[in-house]
């Protein structure tokens, strides 16, 4: 499936020259509603990075005035949706963890670059649904929204949260339907202790999740795969 970006000339240097495509958190978007995007006092435009995307074939004047530069001096690139450079998954111990990979599993990301000491990337890239969404265009993004966090008391002070990843990231206000976007999605949580504990992790995050923290990131960047890189058509 072809889809189409509209962005300026210096962005799209950047994105010849780094071969990636960045991914913007939610709090720093142009729609104010996605920006503040929160449920049951969870902020989760904090946590929610998204490149964005129509599939659109007809050129949209109204996508050229706001996202290709001054006087529309940008440009309007196209690319297969499948597009991201793929890494091979191999069995092993990871951080302490026994993984296995089954039929040489690949992933957009390496596992170095999934857990860090700063951040953890949710692996729900590997599920399509999750990672490319058909943005939905309803009266009222935040009545969708509204179950889309669970938190459970576990008692003696202990916790559970669940978030349905299908659901963030994919509503919008009808007055954005113009747009005609798909977007990839990522979840990008805060690891502020500066170590990857794994046994610790889960319940350190959902702390920091539950306390408001943002991860340090405000973009993370994904490499493209250089063969569907050559074939990128780029109009002006």
């Amino acid at each position: 499936m072809e889809i189409h970006h509209y962005t300026s000339i210096e962005n799209l240097a950047l994105i010849l020259k780094n071969k990636t495509i960045r991914f913007t958190r939610l709090d720093k978007v142009d729609d104010s509603e996605e920006a503040g995007l929160s449920c049951k006092n969870i902020q989760l435009s904090y946590y929610t990075f998204v490149s964005c995307w129509t599939d659109s074939e007809e050129e949209s004047i109204p996508l050229w005035k706001m996202y290709a530069g001054k006087e529309m001096h940008g440009i309007r690139i196209s690319l297969d949706s499948d597009m991201f450079l793929k890494y091979h998954i191999p069995s092993g111990r990871f951080y302490g963890v026994d993984v296995y990979s089954k039929n040489e599993k690949s992933s957009i990301l390496p596992i170095e670059k999934i857990v860090t000491k700063d951040y953890l990337v949710v692996p729900s890239f590997n599920d399509s649904e999750m990672f490319f969404k058909k943005v939905l265009y309803v009266d009222n993004p935040f009545s969708e929204m509204r179950d889309v966090v669970q938190i459970q008391d576990m008692g003696n002070g202990e916790g559970a949260m669940k978030m349905n990843l299908k659901k963030i990231g994919l509503y919008k206000r009808k007055c954005w339907a113009f747009q005609k976007e798909h977007r990839f999605t990522l979840t990008i949580l805060p690891n502020i202790w500066g170590d990857i504990d794994i046994n610790q992790m889960p319940k350190r995050i959902m702390q920091a999740v539950y306390d408001r923290i943002p991860p340090k990131l405000s973009f993370f960047d994904l490499e493209i795969n250089p063969e569907l890189l050559s074939k990128m058509k780029i109009n002006t």
